[in-house]
């Protein structure tokens, strides 16, 4: 008994045999298993990597395949990896389409690679298509003829437009 987790210790204190043990133990838990089973599935069928890393949705359903196929409904490799695209945003489209389009199937483990270089490439590629748009933005605003800046008179710190003042004054002399 020292050896029993104490969760399960009120379940084969009174058997006689580690038969009668066992078939205690079985006849609680067997029966969670079909619950069980529907609460993975649900969860995996409602399962989307957003906002989450490649790394931590493959893990996720990783660990839901796996405790499945222990509670006696293993996924197979294809509803596997057709489960991981269908999971995925837009981003990821191009590459959801060349896998479907294999001829071969795609291990879990390749998949796993391949997405892992496309969120890279993702994480490189978006900073790049940020910079023109506000490049375009500096560039727009400071083009603007109607700009706050342009009417700046430095002589007396004053916004206006700048007044000229005339040097050729005419004098009556006569």
């Amino acid at each position: 008994m020292a050896s029993i987790n104490p969760t399960i210790s009120s379940l084969v204190a009174h058997a006689a045999t580690a038969k009668h043990a066992w078939e205690n133990l079985q006849t609680t838990y067997a029966n969670n298993y079909q619950p069980r089973i529907f609460s993975l599935c649900d969860t995996l069928a409602n399962l989307k990597r957003d906002p989450r890393s490649i790394s931590e949705y493959m893990k996720d359903i990783k660990s839901i395949s796996d405790n499945l196929a222990s509670s006696g409904s293993p996924l197979s490799n294809e509803d596997l990896i057709i489960k991981i695209l269908s999971g995925l945003e837009s981003e990821y489209k191009e590459l959801s389409a060349a896998i479907r389009a294999r001829d071969n199937p795609i291990l879990f483990e390749e998949l796993y690679d391949k997405l892992l270089a496309h969120e890279m490439f993702i994480k490189h590629l978006v900073p790049k298509l940020e910079n023109p748009i506000i490049t375009a933005q500096v560039y727009q605003n400071s083009a603007n003829p109607n700009s706050k800046s342009r009417n700046y008179n430095p002589r007396n710190n004053r916004k206006g437009p700048i007044q000229k003042t005339s040097t050729n004054q005419s004098t009556n002399s006569f």
